[in-house]
């Protein structure tokens, strides 16, 4: 596996400082980052890593669109010689140099993996107002959550709970897997991104593929059930803190 860090910076024009280590015991080949920044793909040279050492890659971004903060995903794409290929996700957000902090705050949890496991993304806004906006789960090669996005509404000085069902799909176990959550919301024109990460594992194990979709669509049933819960009564507050119309 690899481990990958980096950050962006505000320089015009923005760029990300990725860095990325090999935690193999042997040499992984093809090691190459692509940076999906507004609907672009940036693409790193390819560089062949030995066991525990480290490449650095500074990648430029294009213009921001707008004031803000914004999320920039990598996916580093890797080889190994017996024909073992995935890819490893990383996060970060760039920020213009005018931004204004969010009110969001978030964070993910997700348990151990045996064929599958029910995890939460928290939602704190600190604001006075209701935010609303779309989260994305980032996941690596060999696992999946379904969907990937779904729209969230945070209420004022209040948390949501946002679930998820992680399914194991051919990822190795005992080994350790970064997931990532993004939140992505506009207030008073200007754009905001929100970011949890969380390490989890893959356990030796697992249900048996007749039963599993079953039990994740059942589970995703009551945790979607609570969601919708959860919004009804954020629904009702803001109604009764309006005035009546009638």
């Amino acid at each position: 596996m690899l481990d990958v860090s980096g950050e962006a910076s505000r320089d015009a024009p923005p760029h990300v400082r990725l860095r990325v280590t090999s935690r193999d015991r042997e040499a992984v080949l093809a090691v190459t980052p692509e940076l999906g920044f507004q609907h672009r793909v940036i693409t790193g040279d390819a560089a062949d890593l030995a066991p525990g050492a480290s490449h650095e890659w500074l990648l430029p971004l294009p213009a921001l669109p707008g004031p803000g903060t914004f999320p920039v995903v990598a996916r580093v794409r890797w080889a190994a010689p017996g024909g073992a290929a995935g890819t490893v996700p990383f996060v970060t957000s760039v920020a213009s140099p005018d931004a204004a902090p969010g009110t969001v705050r978030a964070a993910l949890d997700v348990p151990d993996i045996t064929g599958s496991a029910g995890g939460t993304l928290t939602l704190a806004n600190d604001g006075p107002t209701d935010v609303g906006g779309r989260v994305a789960f980032v996941l690596p090669a060999g696992l999946r959550t379904m969907p990937e996005t779904e729209p969230a509404v945070v209420p004022a000085g209040g948390r949501i709970a946002v679930p998820l069902v992680v399914e194991a799909i051919g990822a190795p176990a005992d080994a350790g897997y970064p997931l990532w959550a993004v939140l992505e919301y506009e207030r008073d024109g200007v754009h905001h991104t929100t970011i949890a990460t969380v390490r989890t594992r893959v356990a030796a194990g697992g249900w048996s593929r007749r039963a599993r979709p079953l039990a994740i669509g059942g589970l995703m049933l009551v945790l979607t059930g609570g969601v919708l819960a959860v919004a009804l009564r954020a629904a009702a507050r803001r109604a009764a803190r309006e005035p009546s119309r009638g």
